[in-house]
């Protein structure tokens, strides 16, 4: 009897590892297909670290592909997330947005990733001045950044929302989200450079309202911070836009000194789009002082500027076609189906096998169990 018992709890304890080894054997795939769809996402990294782009669509595409079949959509909205990059940084805007919104479907609620991608598809709406939808994103952008308590994100998701209700001329509305929400996080996380983004944006609200001195005094604010991060890019914007300000009160000859300097260290920098809006500024200060050559010279720079700044947005949109045809070209056949984490124990053979041989050995040893009683008692 104590034997027969014994060879029932192996045989119990022999169908155990065999379900064990099976659900092993899921997370083994799980992880084969998790790990190489990571490879391929580095890889693609690496080849746009390269400038190799089509190579790098390529990969991404494998890795969305192996992330789809085990179900980590984690891992497709980050896949997304890049093709949305790429094509944003590109100037594909529409493609952009459709890579975004799917990512951001993908993403879990109230997760920096969520946060992430709203923030993004709310500043290519505000681009394209579709402010309606860029509010509904940069509402949701904050949510989830509050939802996952990073401060200094959502606080930047404030600013963007105050922007967006400069432009729809809510400039109280933006003002109160400047100063009640966006600069309090913004010192809570001690983020000096969020903090120069809303002094520019609250300027530029009370500049749009004709508030002059209070315009100039942030602007002012922006300008000093910015300096003290030795943030060229900063200094560059509250230069021009304090000439801006000293335009609109008849400080011409301050204008231009603010333009000047902001030239040279747009000069010195390369920043085209920035040495743009000098110039444009520049044009507009010559005009008012009645420098008639002076603003004729500056008007033609911003032309050679801004036609320059096509170029370099046509030459990104032929790297962009180009590489989406090299990866449609180079797509390979589907690999081989990965077994679903959830899927793989219902449909293995193996275990059915071991399950009946279980319940076969069970019934047998019933039935020894009984025979040897009636021979007990007999």
């Amino acid at each position: 009897m104590k034997y027969l018992k014994l060879l029932l709890f192996i045989t119990l304890a022999g169908c155990y590892s065999s379900v064990s080894a099976q659900l092993s054997s899921a997370d083994s795939l799980y992880m084969q297909a998790n790990n190489s769809a990571d490879l391929h996402v580095f890889a693609a990294r690496m080849y746009f670290d390269r400038n190799l782009s089509g190579k790098a669509l390529e990969e991404l595409e494998k890795a969305q592909e192996l992330y789809g079949k085990i179900n980590n959509t984690a891992g497709q909205a980050s896949v997304l997330e890049q093709f949305g990059d790429f094509y944003a940084g590109k100037g594909y805007s529409s493609e952009a947005l459709t890579s975004y919104q799917k990512a951001f479907d993908l993403s879990a609620a109230g997760t920096e990733q969520a946060g992430n991608l709203a923030y993004k598809l709310a500043s290519l709406c505000y681009k394209q001045k579709r402010y309606d939808d860029a509010l509904k994103y940069s509402i949701a952008s904050s949510k989830a950044f509050d939802a996952a308590g990073l401060k200094a994100n959502a606080a930047k998701a404030y600013v963007l929302t105050a922007s967006i209700k400069k432009q729809q001329k809510n400039y109280n509305e933006a003002e109160d989200i400047i100063l009640k929400q966006a600069l309090p996080l913004y010192r809570s996380a001690d983020n000096a450079e969020g903090r120069t983004g809303s002094f520019d944006v609250l300027a530029r609200t009370y500049l749009d309202q004709k508030r002059y001195s209070e315009a100039k005094w942030f602007f002012i604010q922006a300008n000093t911070q910015s300096r003290i991060l030795k943030d060229t890019v900063g200094i560059i914007t509250s230069l021009t836009n304090l000439a801006k300000v000293k335009n609109a009160i008849k400080d011409y000859k301050l204008a231009l000194r603010d333009l000047k300097e902001a030239e040279i260290l747009a000069k010195r920098t390369h920043t085209t789009a920035l040495l743009a809006d000098v110039k444009t500024v520049q044009t507009e200060t010559y005009a008012r002082l009645g420098y008639k050559t002076a603003a004729a010279g500056a008007r033609q720079d911003v032309d050679l500027l801004n036609d320059s700044l096509r170029q370099m947005a046509h030459h990104d949109s032929q790297v962009a076609h180009n590489a989406v045809r090299e990866m449609q070209q180079q797509k390979q056949a589907a690999e081989k189906p990965v077994a679903r984490h959830t899927a793989v124990v219902q449909n293995t053979p193996i275990m059915y096998i071991v399950i009946i041989a279980v319940i076969a050995i069970a019934i047998i040893l019933i039935v020894i169990l009984k025979g040897r009683r009636k021979l007990t008692k007999g």
